[in-house]
């Protein structure tokens, strides 16, 4: 499991953040053409996802792969290039939540990358998925745990999710 068990079991499911920003400007008076407020302020961001999972009734969601990040994502550094549409897996969950390795694998490289918007600590994980390589990133991590070139087993403790300055805003 990504997370312990304890974790696991709290209320979780599928979200799409770029429809909740726009609920969210529209309830406190954001919308454009008035500049967009998360990519200045990561601490407001964390309080609309808290307010989003509490209108769903979530601890913590999933979102993101091929989810257009227009609304949420506007006046950020990928505005310049466009480049609004997201190609992995999100977790929206509190910062210091332990990170568990979700298969048996060697890690391929360690790195940190703290620029703004950047993936903070991550890993990528060589596995083996139906007799065929296959790399996982765990990305947005505080401390991590593992060094490259370690065999870990499913389930290991690879680091814990960052903090906001460690978690891509």
């Amino acid at each position: 499991m990504l997370f312990d068990k304890e974790i696991m079991a709290l209320p979780f499911g599928f979200t799409d953040l770029n429809v909740a920003t726009i609920e969210w400007e529209k309830r406190n008076g954001f919308a454009p053409p008035t500049p967009c407020p998360f990519p200045a302020d990561p601490d407001l961001l964390h309080k609309m996802v808290r307010w989003h999972h509490l209108r769903l009734g979530l601890v913590w969601s999933v979102d993101g792969w091929m989810q257009d990040r227009t609304r949420i994502r506007r006046d950020s550094y990928v505005e310049k290039g466009k480049l609004f549409l997201h190609l992995g897996i999100d977790v929206n969950i509190e910062a210091y939540t332990a990170v568990n390795a979700i298969a048996d694998g060697v890690v391929k490289y360690v790195g940190n990358d703290l620029s703004i918007g950047g993936w903070g600590g991550h890993i990528v994980q060589e596995i083996r998925f139906r007799g065929r390589p296959h790399a996982l990133i765990y990305a947005h991590l505080g401390n991590v745990l593992v060094s490259q070139g370690e065999h870990v087993q499913k389930g290991r403790r690879l680091g814990e999710v960052g903090n906001k300055s460690q978690n891509g805003f």
